[in-house]
């Protein structure tokens, strides 16, 4: 598994890095104890259970060093978005194979990211049989991916 895991005393982060066309990204996958972890907020009937659900988040390298976090990279064309989005898919994948957790959590951070969210997550449930509640607050951008 290509992630670095980091014990950071309320969880494991598992994050990995990534470069498209010159740029580097981090991918996070963090490890939910608590509903109060998630950054979706979750309907009262979910239940955590440690090490089964994690949260995945994604950036460029530059926006988490200079804390403008989701800030969009400005030579980000179409293709690039693809290659980005298959390369969080992939690693995803990868992560599922190794660790087997009972769900992921997905936040977009805008309106747009969300439509594409929308699009490759349907996809990855489709593909692997799972299942998905969406349109969690906040702003209806929330996912839950049930493995």
């Amino acid at each position: 598994m290509p992630f670095k895991i980091e014990n950071l005393g309320y969880g494991e982060a598992h994050i990995s890095d990534f470069e498209v066309s010159g740029v580097e990204y981090t991918l996070i996958i963090m490890e939910i104890i608590s509903k109060g972890d998630s950054s979706v907020v979750l309907p009262e009937s979910y239940r955590l259970n440690q090490g089964s659900f994690f949260e995945v988040s994604f950036d460029a390298r530059n926006n988490l060093d200079n804390n403008t976090l989701f800030e969009r990279y400005p030579t980000n064309n179409h293709a690039q978005m693809i290659t980005i989005m298959s390369t969080v898919e992939r690693l995803i994948n990868e992560h599922y194979n190794a660790v087997s957790p009972s769900g992921y959590i997905l936040l977009a951070a805008d309106e747009r990211l969300n439509r594409v969210y929308k699009r490759y997550i349907n996809r990855f449930v489709t593909q692997n049989g799972f299942t998905m509640t969406d349109k969690l607050d906040p702003n209806r951008r929330g996912y839950v991916i049930h493995t």
